[in-house]
């Protein structure tokens, strides 16, 4: 009874979603009534790789109308996903792909839909001028980043060896990147204005949370600059053991006096905060 009520829910919010169009789907004639399962399929995927993304919706709806109980239809709702994200239709993309998780827990192509939603998530948010114009997304609240990342971890697990995977591990890369440079600048923010404590907190974030990210090099010497600051040598020393163990050619440490200090002079040819 759940499974049957849980197609019949993926069947209303296939439907419910319309396309982009001078008319609603409701209003144009059902296409391709009583075709086959693989002809209808065949005919929306072939729409949907010459980016007819109007009429591969269409298609994709009427096979899930006149079989939704196939394997063809699964992989047809599937599709459907990523033809709304094409189509610039990101929530009806989102909806679908959320929905049909809860239709197939077990699919084998749950892991390309949590990839979808992923790659929906990093978008999320960054508006045109951030899509297309110089932005530097360090600035941007890294919420949606930090979902989608958990949902590209979700796909991987799912499908390591998926066609999607290379893209997924870079927009991680990237995701991993941003999001420890933008909780760096907060740090450094934080010290330039004298609050070492915290600028302790956010730096320590980048280097425990982001140990591969571009950011924890200057995130070791940040906190390193701030413990010395406040008089807290143990500890400034514990950090950097770190630093010279990971980062045996870091400017601090080569311009590093026997005593553990680093020279104004240093600071400023170097530009050091």
């Amino acid at each position: 009874m759940t499974r049957f009520l849980s197609i019949l829910a993926i069947m209303a919010l296939i439907f419910s979603l319309t396309s982009c169009g001078a008319k609603k789907d409701s209003e144009l004639p059902q296409v391709y009534t009583g075709y086959t399962a693989s002809f209808i399929y065949a005919k929306a995927h072939q729409q949907m790789q010459n980016q007819e993304y109007f009429d591969a919706t269409r298609s994709y709806k009427s096979l899930a109308a006149q079989y939704p109980f196939t394997p063809l239809a699964e992989k047809g709702m599937v599709d459907l996903v990523y033809v709304y994200y094409m189509n610039d239709e990101a929530t009806m993309s989102l909806a679908l792909a959320q929905q049909f998780i809860k239709m197939y827990p077990y699919s084998k192509l749950k892991g390309y839909v949590y990839y979808m939603i992923g790659v929906v998530g990093f978008d999320d948010g960054r508006g045109l001028l951030q899509t297309y114009a110089p932005y530097d997304m360090t600035h941007h609240d890294p919420a949606g980043y930090t979902d989608a990342y958990i949902n590209f971890e979700k796909a991987l697990a799912l499908d390591p060896t998926g066609a999607f995977v290379p893209d997924a591990k870079r927009r991680m890369v990237y995701i991993n990147n941003t999001v420890a440079k933008h909780y760096y600048e907060i740090a450094y923010f934080y010290f330039k204005r004298g609050a070492y404590n915290a600028a302790i907190d956010r730096a320590a974030q980048v280097v425990r949370d982001y140990p591969q990210s571009e950011s924890t090099e200057d995130a070791l010497v940040l906190t390193i600059r701030a413990y010395k600051t406040l008089g807290l040598n143990d500890q400034a020393e514990a950090n950097i053991s770190v630093l010279r163990k990971n980062y045996p050619k870091n400017k601090y440490l080569v311009n590093m006096r026997a005593d553990g200090t680093v020279p104004s002079m240093f600071d400023r040819l170097f530009g050091w905060f």
